[in-house]
């Protein structure tokens, strides 16, 4: 198992990314995609899951295990999901935007394990496939 590093300047930057696809999909703006040169955002190795709360309730949470796009794509893809297409929620309104708190965990590449006992809860996610 590996781990992921972001440096902070990177994990700033993928928040910003983050917050300005909450607000475009909550507020219905169409804007020009930025360019991102941060090599550690334009990795094709990792998964991503973005969380939205109000205070202490869930307002969307999805995420991909499995990396398909480079992260800064994942993480806008999934933060725009998670506002709107969560179905547990109600999707994000325009006039809680500004209390939305976005918390993204990035996802080391999956790799299989001999020994399950071995996984932390907390720090290991798990992903289980049959057949």
């Amino acid at each position: 198992m590996t781990n992921v590093y972001l440096p902070s300047e990177s994990q700033k930057n993928l928040l910003e990314l983050a917050r300005q696809a909450l607000e475009d999909v909550v507020l219905g703006i169409e804007r020009e995609k930025k360019q991102i040169h941060d090599p550690y955002l334009q990795s094709r190795e990792y998964g991503a899951f973005v969380s939205l709360h109000n205070r202490q309730e869930l307002r969307g949470c999805i995420g991909n295990c499995a990396p398909q796009a480079r992260l800064f794509e994942t993480v806008t893809e999934m933060t725009e999901a998670a506002a709107l297409r969560d179905p547990r929620v109600k999707p994000v309104s325009k006039k809680e935007l500004a209390e939305i708190r976005i918390d993204i965990t990035v996802l080391s590449p999956l790799a299989p394990v001999d020994d399950p006992l071995a996984l932390q809860i907390g720090e290991h996610g798990l992903h289980i496939a049959s057949g």
